[in-house]
């Protein structure tokens, strides 16, 4: 559980400090309040760009002179980002007052997710767009998720650079079998994961492709 947030120059809070010692918190307040500038503070304590996906320059409270700042206090641990100068585009982390070296270790200390109003598009938008929303919660269980995920889309892209080049085709097809090995523990991660959400039976057979369906067949060929 999150004990503290301090805030530094970020959005629209000069200074913040906010103590934490109930198990639910909730924000109220008028619109332009900074609510929001709250919880994505907050999400900031994760891999990636937050709630809102901001350049760092973004986060900088407007004529402030000093550079913008967020801490923590969870789970015994304390956790601080921010960047050591107002203008700059390279954002600092620090752990228990030491430098952080991986930001692999975030998950490890705390993991979050996140539901927003901008998540109405998920019934608009397109079909990665929703496989990118189920891929979030499951970091939440599975951080080493984002690896694999990581994983595939640098062979994805790699495959087609080759292909630009015309490369040998033995180094294409060693591409290709990072991709297929990739893919398939991708989606076994989300096919798990959607098992432990209450879903009724039928929405989870509609939910069944092509890769579930070759998963299954190859069960049944190897216990024949």
């Amino acid at each position: 559980m999150i004990q503290r947030l301090q805030l530094q120059s970020f959005r629209s809070y000069s200074q913040l400090i906010i103590d934490i010692n109930k198990p639910f918190v909730v924000f109220s307040g008028p619109n332009g309040a900074g609510k929001t500038n709250v919880l994505e503070a907050i999400s900031l304590f994760t891999p990636g760009r937050g709630l809102r996906k901001a350049e760092l320059l973004e986060l900088q409270q407007l004529e402030s002179t000093s550079p913008w700042a967020a801490s923590i206090t969870v789970n015994g641990y304390s956790l601080g980002t921010g960047v050591s100068d107002v203008g700059l585009k390279k954002r600092l982390w620090h752990l228990n007052q030491e430098p952080l070296k991986s930001q692999k270790i975030l998950n490890d200390i705390l993991r979050l997710f996140w539901l927003t109003p901008e998540t109405d598009r998920l019934f608009l938008d397109t079909p990665s767009v929703r496989r990118h929303f189920i891929d979030r919660m499951i970091f939440v269980l599975w951080p080493e998720h984002a690896a694999v995920l990581k994983a595939y889309e640098h062979s994805t892209k790699e495959r087609l650079r080759l292909l630009e080049m015309n490369a040998d085709a033995a180094w294409i097809s060693n591409v290709e079998e990072n991709i297929v090995s990739t893919g398939i523990q991708m989606q076994k991660n989300r096919s798990s994961f959607l098992e432990l959400l209450p879903l009724d039976e039928s929405l989870k057979a509609s939910m069944r492709g092509a890769a579930e369906l070759l998963e299954t067949e190859d069960d049944a060929k190897t216990i024949i």
